[in-house]
């Protein structure tokens, strides 16, 4: 139990230091206990150690299933640490891995769906929740989104999965480069928003980074939006209002709750405006929020070799170096 707490203690970027020998003995002190496997990743997320996820929450869905295998129950497809353990293997690069669980969550979402329950604002509290947030990840690293994986939600219940699949449709075509399909998606992100605040004031979900991520994520797509629209300078200022409200949310364990950053993506596109010395400065942003992004890295690195501080770009690329995902082939 001190272990426990200890983690939760210090399960953010700027402490997890302090957390880190708790982390390393609280999955040896509880073997057969899967929650305890994976608390030890709260740590090890937060310092971007992404072996260390990886395994930690192997290891917690390994132990789970036998659990519930012994009770006569099925594996589990989706859910908290599944979710974690997809977000390493694509900080790893290892996209097949993740999308191998990701389908494998699909089927368990389609099946949920003939049963509908409201899912709530946690990704994690239903199969569909768990499902649409992971392929939300997949889009963000990879650009991978396939339409015929899109699930048709229910009209009421899922306000959230929703809007977290409103947000993932926008990242892809904001991926792709296609404006007119970005300011559509983004349209409809914005009007998805008031039903999911409607949803957290009625479960009484008063965490500020639920409520403020909503915020962020409409306004980073709407800036987007518009700097793929031609009006650069406008959409800049849009998206740099959006990153420092990120900056203003509590710090949170786990994949982040702006699933594309808003610093990263302010980063990039101030690099695509020819900008590398404030797009270094947004990726050490995003940096210091989630340490050891590979895509934060990747464009620390270029931003840094163009605003000529081959300092940042060594050290970016040397973290970098640490995971197969690599220098900026690897993606």
């Amino acid at each position: 139990g001190v272990l426990h707490y200890m983690i939760h203690s210090y399960d953010d970027p700027i402490h997890a230091p302090l957390g880190l020998r708790a982390a390393r003995r609280y999955g040896a002190v509880a073997p057969d206990a899967p929650h305890a496997l994976h608390m030890t990743s709260h740590i090890f997320i937060a310092l971007g150690m992404w072996d260390e996820v990886i395994a930690a929450n192997q290891n917690a869905w390994r132990v789970g299933n036998a659990l519930r295998a012994a009770r006569g129950r099925p594996p589990t497809a989706c859910g908290h640490g599944i979710t974690w353990l997809t977000y390493g293997y694509l900080q790893e690069g290892r996209d097949a891995e993740a999308a191998r669980i990701v389908a494998g969550c699909r089927v368990a979402a389609a099946a949920g769906l003939t049963a509908p329950r409201p899912a709530g604002a946690d990704p994690d509290r239903s199969a569909v929740g768990s499902y649409v947030f992971m392929r939300l990840l997949q889009t963000v690293e990879t650009g991978r989104r396939e339409p015929a994986e899109t699930l048709i939600l229910p009209a009421a219940g899922y306000e959230w999965p929703a809007f977290n699949d409103a947000y993932g449709e926008a990242v892809a075509a904001l991926k792709a480069n296609d404006g007119e399909r970005l300011k559509a998606a983004a349209t409809r992100l914005a009007a998805l928003a008031p039903s999911v605040r409607a949803e957290l004031t009625a479960e009484g979900n008063d965490r500020r980074a639920d409520r403020e991520s909503i915020e962020v994520m409409v306004g980073e797509m709407a800036a987007a939006a518009q700097i793929r629209a031609g009006d650069v300078e406008a959409g800049l200022a849009a998206l740099r209002k959006a990153a420092q409200s990120e900056s203003d949310m509590p710090m949170e364990f786990g994949p982040p709750a702006v699933a594309l950053p808003a610093w990263e993506l302010l980063g990039e596109e101030l690099l695509r405006a020819g900008k590398p010395a404030d797009a270094a400065a947004a990726f050490r942003n995003a940096l210091a929020r989630a340490p050891g992004r590979s895509r934060s890295l990747q464009g620390m690195a270029r931003s840094a070799d163009l605003a000529g501080d081959a300092s940042a770009a060594a050290k970016a690329r040397t973290e970098l170096a640490r995971y197969p995902r690599g220098g900026e082939a690897g993606r």
